[in-house]
């Protein structure tokens, strides 16, 4: 009996492992063979960065720099703080000052809707104001660390008349000590491959075609959504333009966070998916599936062992093991296929794995399945969220609603500001 079972939850595991290969050979195939179309200056159209702030991040100033140096010929950058008593708008206000000349606009929120997440409001204001000479608006974030042809890079697509949204991602550097940031690490990578195969856009690194910013439907869709990448995604379908995924715009983040602050993250962005995916329940059952095998196969190894059932503990602790090596090897194989496509782009290069990295890799490996598990029976249940102080209550099946806001600056004031995690 316990033979039968262990060839049945190794048979699992290794079609798990195949699996997991395979879709780490398409995104590392893809990632490598992504060609961009090289644009000429006359061809790319005026473009305005939309930089949506609440809280002042750690890099901000340095997101700053970055954003009015590109190489691009006519753009400029849009700054929506989230309220005048903001603690980031003493910091945009001071670098504007010693940087004169470098084209920001600074506005705050005045339009914003219960409905919607703070940022989709402030993104919704923004393009409500655009001049109809801009062709195209980018979104950045305040910890999007970009390179200097960043803006062109993510543009550049949209000179084929048949894409409407041009989307990058983040990457998270998995060098740094605490555990909160390793596991983020680990689960971003998990990420990316899925995000790629569905399309799905990161509001970070995000170009926006006038054809699909330009229409009611969009500015009606943003007034009712979870976040901005459900509108922007159904605007682009409304209109029959498809979405771009492109490499070279992937950018590090260097942010540290903690064990808290990554369990908040990791669970807001599943609660996210859960207002906009239509393949949710199948998600909550695949990750759940996934580690109730991976459980059952080590406590089958133990007892097996235990028991003396040698054959049936090393086909199963072996499948366990292959399991883990895989995931290993495809955590570091991404992260160096990705530095290699960037590395011509960036003045400073993604950072490369140590041995001590990679160790800290291997235990946070079944520590980050462990709380996704936690953190997807969270989203599934969550009945309300917060980012930052702003409190938002679930309503169903995809809606949010504000149930309280306060400026940042108070929220600071009396102690309960969320993470800085966007």
């Amino acid at each position: 009996m316990m033979l039968s079972v262990a060839y049945i939850l190794s048979t699992l595991i290794a079609i798990a492992v195949v699996v997991q290969l395979l879709a780490a050979h398409y995104y590392t195939r893809w990632c490598t063979r992504y060609t961009n179309p090289t644009v000429e200056d006359v061809s790319l159209p005026q473009a305005v960065v939309i930089l949506c702030l609440r809280g002042r991040d750690p890099f901000l100033a340095e997101c700053l720099e970055r954003l009015t140096a590109q190489d691009y010929p006519h753009y400029n950058v849009r700054v929506v703080i989230d309220h005048p008593t903001d603690p980031a708008h003493d910091l945009v206000k001071q670098w504007i000052e010693t940087h004169p000349g470098t084209g920001i606009t600074v506005d705050f929120l005045n339009e914003c809707s219960s409905d919607a997440y703070l940022k989709t409001s402030a993104v919704r204001q923004c393009i409500r104001g655009l001049d109809p000479s801009v062709g195209v608006a980018v979104l950045a974030d305040a910890d999007s660390l970009v390179y200097r042809e960043w803006l062109r890079d993510i543009i550049a697509p949209m000179t084929r008349t048949d894409v409407g949204v041009v989307t990058g991602n983040r990457w998270y550097d998995p060098t740094q000590r605490s555990w909160g940031s390793v596991i983020r690490y680990v689960y971003n990578a998990w990420t990316v491959i899925p995000m790629l195969l569905m399309r799905a856009t990161w509001g970070g690194s995000l170009a926006i075609r006038r054809d699909v910013f330009d229409q009611p439907f969009f500015l009606d869709r943003m007034l009712r959504t979870a976040c901005e990448d459900d509108a922007i995604q159904d605007a682009a379908c409304n209109v029959d333009l498809r979405i771009e995924v492109q490499p070279e715009v992937m950018l590090l983040n260097r942010e540290e966070c903690t064990l808290r602050s990554c369990f908040r993250f990791v669970r807001r962005q599943l609660l996210w998916t859960r207002l906009y995916h239509p393949n949710w329940t199948q998600i909550v059952v695949g990750v759940i599936a996934v580690y109730l095998v991976l459980v059952a196969a080590t406590i089958l190894t133990a007892v097996a062992a235990f028991k003396g059932e040698m054959l049936a503990a090393w086909l199963v602790g072996g499948a366990l093991l292959a399991e883990l090596t895989v995931a290993q090897v495809i955590v570091e194989w991404l992260h160096a296929t990705i530095t290699r496509r960037t590395a011509d782009k960036r003045d400073e290069p993604f950072p490369q794995i140590t041995w001590t990295a990679r160790l800290r890799l291997l235990f946070a490996l079944p520590l980050t399945l462990l709380f996704l598990v936690v953190a997807v029976v969270s989203a599934a249940f969550s009945r309300r969220a917060e980012w930052r102080g702003v409190t938002y209550e679930v309503v169903p099946p995809r809606g949010i609603r504000m149930i309280e806001y306060r400026p940042y600056a108070e929220v600071v004031a009396v102690g309960v500001a969320g993470n800085s995690l966007s």
